[in-house]
């Protein structure tokens, strides 16, 4: 069985079940948060992890309307996203096979963030974000509070209960949720891949800290990428490619690059696109990903899905149904390494040294 890491306190819309940025198969984060910032957390030496971000699709809820949900920016929100269950197609890494895992939580309120993501470029189908953090001394935001502007700190919001969730469209018969410290997923194995591409998934929640709520979105296929790894080389631009979806589910694609994540990240790639097998780079917004700063182990994530969303008095809570490629990234003049006997086959012979923050071979 496939049990689900979290980082406490992470925000809602934040959330991925896929591949963990801090070790284990399945630990939920994003690229904006975790261990991406400096000083924010340590990440282990085997660390093969990354996270993946939300799409749109269709909803339906009770005692609310339907819409289109984004995840919080730096600062305040006084009304809006409180929480995400995903359903996710995840990959085999290693000798440990594919799996389909679903997992939640629900926050009182909308839950702040002190990240800010400032654009330094785009093209038509990518943006490169620069990382930078809200700044309080006076005050100093205590534990259970949040840095949201200058100097302005915000309480955190408890997660909440929503009641009794079961979740169809997994597999063949209706499966109910456990909520372990207000954690939802399903405790035991699930099919893989368990989802019919165009079918509903439907997720009913009997109600808690809020009405009872209904949401759907269409299942969608595996995502396979159509190389087995990619590079990114210096003044080229980057093609990806995979197996497209049946067009009637209208799901989108994004990618995410991080490829500054040891020692902590400096900014992040989010490319956006339709589903049709195909995602150009251009060779400007990828020298800005590269200009912010390269570590070891850079990484390229993949994601095709759909959006569903209720709306309750708080807020608006989302379901993602998501399947996750997550292809081996190379970049153009830098080797990756955990210690110094991993330098030895660098294309540059005079990098014989590991450095052990950025997971990078240097000159000794």
């Amino acid at each position: 069985m496939h049990f689900v890491e979290t980082l406490e306190g992470s925000a809602p819309g934040l959330l991925r079940p896929s591949l963990g940025v801090c070790g284990g198969r399945a630990t939920l984060l994003r690229f904006a948060t975790g261990c991406l910032l400096a000083g924010l957390c340590a990440c282990s030496s085997n660390d093969k992890g990354g996270g993946a971000p939300a799409a749109a699709g269709s909803s339906t809820a009770e005692g609310g309307t339907s819409g289109e949900g984004s995840a919080p920016t730096a600062g305040s929100s006084a009304k809006g996203a409180l929480g995400t269950f995903t359903i996710a197609l995840n990959p085999a890494v290693e000798d440990d096979p594919a799996y389909t895992s679903i997992f939640g939580k629900v926050y009182g309120g909308p839950y702040p963030t002190d990240v800010i993501e400032t654009v330094i470029a785009s093209d038509d189908n990518c943006t490169v974000y620069e990382y930078s953090l809200q700044a309080c001394y006076d005050p100093s935001c205590t534990g259970d509070q949040t840095c949201v502007a200058e100097n302005v700190c915000e309480a955190k919001p408890s997660l909440a209960s929503v009641g009794d969730v079961n979740v169809t469209g997994v597999g063949a018969s209706s499966l109910k949720l456990s909520a372990t410290n207000l954690n939802y997923q399903y405790p035991l194995d699930l099919p893989y891949p368990g989802i019919s591409e165009g079918e509903p998934v439907t997720l009913s929640a009997s109600g808690g800290a809020f009405s009872a709520f209904t949401i759907s979105a269409k299942g969608v296929a595996p995502l396979t990428t159509s190389e087995p790894s990619y590079s990114v080389t210096n003044g080229q631009p980057l093609t990806v490619t995979w197996t497209p979806g049946a067009a009637s589910v209208d799901a989108e694609i994004t990618a995410t690059l991080n490829i500054s994540k040891h020692g902590g990240s400096a900014g992040y790639m989010l490319c956006t696109t339709t589903d049709t097998g195909t995602l150009t780079i251009g060779a400007k917004v990828l020298k800005a990903l590269v200009e912010l700063g390269v570590a070891g182990f850079p990484e390229l994530l993949l994601t095709r899905s759909t959006h569903g969303q209720a709306t309750v008095a708080a807020g608006t809570i989302a379901l993602d149904v998501e399947a996750v490629a997550k292809p081996p990234l190379n970049i153009e003049g830098y080797c990756s390494c955990f210690n110094d006997s991993d330098c030895g086959s660098c294309s540059d012979k005079t990098k014989t040294s590991c450095d052990s923050l950025k997971r990078l071979c240097k000159n000794p």
